[in-house]
């Protein structure tokens, strides 16, 4: 359906319960708590057994319903762009996610949009007026630099149970940065 969903779930993989891992059961990257949301606003009843074993299609309605749609991510321009987004979204959480892009879209234009975590016209606007290279790589290190602060927070509390975690954010998000400007997918 949308390519650069698709891209995004490579990265996910498939049930995972790991204790380092705060997001708890996770299935295709939706934890058990967006699960729940969603089956609470749809009237279902969440079950362990269906978690572990969404189908294709429930997966992106998961999506789309709690990630794409109220974070406006079909509406950005470049689908490079809306991967980069939808990665922050389920990765960070859709408010964080939003706030990330007003804090990057800042940096790449050198404005003060409202950081508000609401993507709102002016949000889209300044984003879709960016070149997307720009933007998408001010929001890898965004990324980069909130998991380095919750690593560097949760050491310095004396749980390292995050530090195991640090090197597969970093991949995931360093994928994302190009190192000219000339290309712009």
């Amino acid at each position: 359906m949308f390519d650069w969903i698709e891209k995004v779930l490579v990265h996910e993989g498939l049930f995972s319960d790991r204790k380092s891992d705060r997001g708890g059961r996770t299935f295709r990257g939706i934890t058990w708590r967006i699960y729940c949301e969603y089956c609470k606003r749809n009237n279902l009843t969440p079950t362990r057994s269906h978690h572990e074993n969404l189908v294709d299609e429930e997966v992106m309605a998961v999506y789309i319903s709690l990630f794409v749609d109220p974070y406006r991510i079909k509406q950005y321009e470049s689908d490079w762009v809306k991967e980069a987004v939808f990665s922050a979204a389920i990765n960070h959480g859709g408010p964080q996610a939003a706030y990330m892009v007003q804090k990057s879209a800042n940096q790449a234009l050198r404005k003060k949009l409202k950081l508000d975590g609401v993507v709102g016209p002016i949000t889209l606007a300044a984003v879709n007026g960016l070149a997307a290279v720009a933007f998408v790589n001010s929001l890898a290190i965004q990324r980069i630099l909130f998991v380095d602060r919750i690593v560097v927070r949760t050491v310095g509390q004396g749980d390292d149970s995050q530090v195991d975690n640090l090197v597969g954010w970093h991949n995931r998000y360093t994928r994302f940065i190009r190192p000219t400007l000339g290309d712009d997918q």
